[in-house]
C-alpha cells in the first residue's frame, strides 16, 4: 500500500500553478501533500477494488482517485456554503455515487 501511496503522490495536478505556488509558500506544500495522501489512499481503495475484480482492471487508479476526491471536496464546499444543507447534501451525495458506479450514459 505505501508504495501505491507514493506513486499517486507522483502525480500532482497543481504544479501547473507554477511561480503562483511557490509564491504562496508553506500551506500550498502541505495543502499539496494532504491532496497527495488523500489520492494515495483513494488510489490503493480502487487498485484493491481492481485486484479482487470488483472493478474494471483497466482502471486508472491514479488519475481516478484524484477526479473522485476533486468530486467530495467540491462537494463539500458547496454543503459548507448551503443555507440548509441537508438536501444538498443529500442530492450530492446521490450524485457523485451514481457517476461513480454508473456513468452519465442512458440506459
Amino acid at each position: 500500500m505505501a508504495t501505491e501511496i507514493a506513486a499517486a503522490a507522483a502525480l500532482r495536478p497543481y504544479d501547473h500553478l507554477g511561480a503562483a505556488a511557490q509564491r504562496s509558500g508553506p500551506l500550498v506544500e502541505r495543502l499539496a501533500h494532504a491532496l497527495d495522501l488523500f489520492a494515495g489512499y483513494t488510489a490503493a481503495y480502487l487498485n484493491n477494488g481492481a485486484a479482487k475484480g470488483f472493478l474494471r482492471a483497466d482502471l486508472d487508479a491514479k488519475i481516478t482517485a484524484r477526479l473522485i476526491n476533486s468530486m467530495i471536496f467540491e462537494a463539500a464546499a458547496n454543503i459548507s456554503d448551503a443555507a440548509d444543507p441537508k438536501p444538498l447534501r443529500d442530492r450530492l451525495v446521490h450524485a457523485v455515487t451514481t457517476l461513480m458506479f454508473d456513468g452519465v450514459t442512458a440506459r
